[in-house]
């Protein structure tokens, strides 16, 4: 038996050899294949199964297999190369055709063992219980051989009353943000008091996190990692229902396009939480929209119920697909405090606003026209070129284009190719409202020198949409297929290059009988 660790973050290599005796004769393949293991073989050694060449004249062959660090928590785990058939003309030793290789138990998992904790502000201090190697129903599993640490992090904030503060409302007992475990223990605790102000407050929270970039040993961590720890309101038995404010500060937003289900709002039952608890709730649009709310989600109205003992309720709502271009859109939700029923209580925040986001590319697909082109034009009045712009899908909204155009080329000139187009390289498209089409013209310096095979790279380089409402982040205007276009300045568009066709000297004699002569010399 062969007994191996897997290795921190990278593959253990376990080296195999087997023999060839009494006879060396030709050419022997054999099949192996591995077996056993709590896990499918491939989650812990690859390969599962193989095969391994004897050449002529060999008595050994060494092969490799891998023992994957797969960051699952494990026990010893027993696996069994077994020689399964020979094919060549040998025979297998069957007293010596499998092997067995032992993984010590391993990963140990790290958790918190509540997710949540509630405590009235009086109750002193409190104890938070993290685990190692052991499993949700308190099992033993994993590795306990050596130490293992984990840094955390305590999150509150003082922007909000809804946060507790440090310092203000609980104190961290430790002397520095590690915890450890020894060799074989199994359990530790982190220790906060919780300040008895005496002033009422609505509830207060702050979160205790396990940072998984910090865990150092045989360990991974696992769910649940962080532990939320809200300080009760005092003298609310049945609770105090409010829109939760702990999410992220950025305005609420749902794609249309991309989600058929919303759930992201939750309304929270701070205090107590006895007995059976009820609100009612309404979703309305902004006062310049009147069109039913049911036709972009719903329910638009409904009654969230709490369970004794429940402490949140998420609320679902369907979001209607449809292929109707569409601005984004704003909503209200609100709960309706005199509706509550059970005893409990409805306070700030008890609204919040949340939107859709523009859908169905209404302000458009921004594209080169792929019927009118571009091109390079010469008229007696000048050369220009002459830029065309597709607008498809939605129209709605002022859309501003952004250009940019560089000449290049076609190979190295004695003077600045710099200013060719007469004006600045850089340029802006302004699409109206309802504008599907736009031509642009950008003349060309009458002294600019274009050499034939030059080009004209024409690059839209940003969209931009004018004067959005709401002023949330916007799906569209967005470019409708390549963003580049390459024009060639043809000999017809070309200035031309003058020049002797040779440049080898030319020997004359001075004329005798006369004052001048007449040399030729050909030019193009």
């Amino acid at each position: 038996m062969i007994t191996v660790t897997e290795a921190l973050g990278r593959n253990q290599e376990v080296f195999l050899t087997l023999i060839r005796k009494r006879g060396t004769y030709g050419s022997v393949t054999v099949i192996f294949q591995i077996f056993d293991g709590s896990n499918p073989v491939s989650e812990d050694i690859s390969p599962e199964r193989g095969n391994i060449t004897f050449f002529p004249g060999q008595a050994s062959v060494t092969f490799r297999i891998l023992i994957h660090d797969d960051k699952i928590p494990e026990d010893d785990e027993m696996f069994t190369v077994q020689l399964m058939e020979v094919k060549g003309g040998a025979l297998l030793n069957q007293n010596r055709s499998s092997i067995s290789i032992l993984i010590i138990r391993n990963d140990a998992p790290v958790r918190i063992s509540h997710s949540y904790l509630a405590v009235p502000e009086s109750v002193g201090v409190i104890n938070i219980t993290i685990t190692r190697g052991r499993t949700e129903d308190d099992q033993p599993i994993g590795s306990d051989d050596h130490e293992v640490s984990v840094t955390y992090m305590v999150f509150s904030s003082n922007s909000s009353t809804s946060v507790a503060t440090a310092g203000v409302d609980f104190v961290d007992l430790q002397s520095r943000p590690v915890v450890i475990f020894p060799a074989r223990v199994h359990k530790t605790q982190l220790h906060f008091r919780i300040i008895d102000d005496k002033v009422p407050e609505i509830a207060e929270s702050f979160q205790v996190i396990l940072l998984e970039d910090t865990l150092q040993g045989d360990a991974v961590l696992m769910s649940p990692s962080s532990i939320h720890i809200i300080i009760e309101p005092n003298d609310k038995p049945h609770g105090v229902l409010s829109i939760s404010t702990l999410a992220t500060p950025d305005p609420i937003v749902i794609n249309e396009d991309l989600n058929t289900r919303f759930e992201q709002i939750a309304v929270v039952r701070n205090g107590g939480t006895h007995g059976y608890v009820t609100v009612n709730f309404t979703v309305t649009r902004n006062a310049s929209d009147d069109s039913p709310v049911t036709d972009d989600l719903n329910p638009a109205f409904g009654v969230l119920t709490f369970s004794a003992g429940q402490m949140s309720a998420v609320l679902s709502f369907n979001i209607t697909q449809d292929d109707i271009p569409e601005e984004a859109e704003v909503f209200f939700l609100k709960l309706l405090p005199d509706s509550v029923k059970g005893g409990a209580e409805v306070d700030e925040p008890m609204e919040v606003m949340f939107y859709l986001q523009d859908s169905d590319d209404v302000y458009g697909r921004f594209l080169f026209h792929p019927d009118e082109g571009q091109h390079i034009q010469s008229e007696p009045s000048g050369r220009f070129l002459l830029l065309n712009f597709l607008r498809e899908g939605g129209a709605v909204g002022r859309v501003q284009l952004g250009l940019s155009v560089l000449y290049q080329p076609a190979r190295p000139v004695g003077f600045s190719s710099d200013g060719v187009i007469n004006g600045s390289s850089v340029t802006n498209v302004l699409f109206e409202a309802n504008q599907r089409f736009s031509q642009v013209i950008l003349p060309i310096r009458n002294d600019a020198f274009l050499q034939n095979g030059a080009h004209f790279i024409i690059q839209m380089t940003s969209l931009q949409l004018v004067n959005i409402i709401p002023r949330v982040p916007s799906i569209s205007p967005r470019f409708g297929g390549d963003t580049h276009t390459i024009l060639t300045v043809t000999p017809e568009i070309a200035n031309g290059e003058i020049g002797f066709t040779s440049n080898k000297t030319v020997v004359v004699l001075e004329p005798e009988d006369t004052n001048s002569s007449l040399v030729k010399h050909p030019y193009a």
